[in-house]
């Protein structure tokens, strides 16, 4: 929006300075743009906008994109193809179904077996016992940040609007 005109880098977030970036990487309407780690570093949420954005842009505008990340995850919901480099080397290259339905290469085979499964339990998960006392507790949180919106005006940013948690042995 145009409140975020007149800001410096560092008052943006993580998310608003990938869009930027990216904004400014396709400002030149190129056939290719190369994203190097286009989420990392970023929530989960943020970084579902960000895939969700590169998707649009590569449907509206036929930009062809080249994904350098070790996030399996986004690379699955982004590309349609997928070069698994190892040592430098490309091991294994394939279309995405494919590559997720049948890995040949060993180094494939051991990121796949890395990637957390939906509904699959982990070795460490133990299970929570409802009568055991929190060791934190944490209600109505609430968090904002100042952001300027003028000169001499500013205004709160909410990130965290009455959040309540817990947390148990």
């Amino acid at each position: 929006p145009e409140s975020r005109l007149g800001v410096y880098a560092h008052q943006l977030s993580g998310g608003q300075c990938q869009r930027v970036m990216i904004a400014l990487a396709l400002a030149c309407q190129p056939d290719l743009l190369i994203a190097d780690e286009p989420t990392t570093g970023l929530d989960v949420t943020i970084q579902q906008q960000i895939v969700y954005l590169m998707r649009q842009l590569r449907d509206d505008f036929g930009t062809s994109q080249i994904v350098i990340t070790h996030d399996l995850g986004m690379a699955s919901e982004l590309c349609d193809a997928i070069a698994v480099m190892y040592n430098g080397d490309i091991v294994e290259f394939a279309p995405t179904e494919e590559l997720f339905a049948n890995p040949q290469h060993p180094y494939t085979l051991k990121l796949m077996s890395l990637r957390p499964r939906f509904g699959q339990r982990s070795s460490f998960e133990t299970t929570i016992n409802p009568e055991d006392r929190p060791i934190l507790e944490v209600n109505n949180l609430k968090k904002s940040f100042p952001i300027r919106t003028g000169m001499w005006q500013k205004k709160d940013l909410k990130a965290v609007d009455d959040v309540s948690f817990e947390i148990r042995p």
